[in-house]
């Protein structure tokens, strides 16, 4: 940092997480606080106006409204405490986006490229797509999310997080699936894969990915499309499951932008299959 020239991007990846951000100072706190007023930030100078009463005990001020107003102090104990003494420490010749990723990846995010945002899965995230033939026509099973989720009220596939313990992203896919559903998993033809799916990447080239296996699921024994419902863990994230013939799931407009970018090579590695 010099005068005049602050670099703001930490305290811009910190604000998109609602992290609260106090900067320690030696000196000057009054012209460092300008610099980020004159840049459009909420600030209080701690030696001008001690936030919450920082300096003097007790402060009961922990990052402003929403982590969104910066405190500037020289005192590192107001910083540590406006913080909730959970800090993060960064100093002027670290690399900004390092910041946070170790602290992404423990909360089981992967830090994007651009810095403030985040995807679920350290290590990436994989699905399954379940397909069936049901008198004569092509019908998949979609997951509708709940207002809980991202997207919420959107219809998507099944899947999750790759953990630590999953082998394989396929292991990671099938273990989601079983966890989100009831009555499908056991249905599954051919639970051995190694076809790789179709796999999609962030568009902005941080490296984390979204694996999806189309999966092909068998009949009931009376010809019938098996009857799946939501599983006991995956009530929080999905409101119900439902049969679509594929000819109409790819038309409906409440798809989940990460199917409907995946949904034409989805429907190729199907017809593959159907012609092998």
């Amino acid at each position: 940092m010099t005068w005049g020239d602050l670099d703001m991007t930490l305290i811009s990846m910190a604000h998109a997480r609602s992290i609260a951000v106090a900067i320690q100072t030696c000196n000057d706190t009054w012209r460092i606080a300008k610099l980020l007023r004159d840049r459009g930030y909420a600030v209080v100078d701690d030696n001008l106006n001690p936030a919450g009463g920082s300096l003097r005990g007790s402060p009961n001020w922990h990052g402003g409204i929403g982590g969104k107003v910066v405190l500037v102090t020289n005192r590192k104990v107001c910083a540590k405490w406006y913080v909730d003494d959970r800090a993060l420490h960064y100093t002027y010749d670290q690399e900004p986006s390092e910041v946070f990723r170790e602290v992404d990846r423990r909360a089981g995010y992967a830090s994007c490229a651009e810095g403030h945002k985040r995807h679920w899965g350290a290590d990436g995230a994989a699905g399954i797509f379940p397909w069936a033939v049901h008198e004569g026509r092509v019908w998949v099973l979609l997951s509708l999310r709940s207002k809980h989720m991202q997207q919420g009220g959107t219809f998507s596939t099944f899947g999750g997080a790759i953990d630590p313990c999953d082998v394989t992203t396929w292991e990671a896919a099938l273990r989601e699936a079983d966890e989100e559903t009831a009555g499908l998993v056991e249905h599954i033809i051919t639970p051995d894969r190694e076809e790789p799916g179709h796999v999609e990447y962030c568009g902005q080239g941080c490296g984390w990915f979204y694996q999806t296996f189309p999966v092909q699921i068998a009949l009931t024994d009376e010809g019938k499309l098996p009857l799946v419902t939501v599983g006991k863990s995956g009530k929080f994230e999905t409101e119900l499951v439902k049969w679509l013939p594929l000819d109409v799931a790819v038309t409906i407009p409440e798809l989940h932008t990460g199917l409907r970018a995946a949904l034409p090579a989805l429907v190729d590695l199907i017809r593959d299959s159907m012609a092998a």
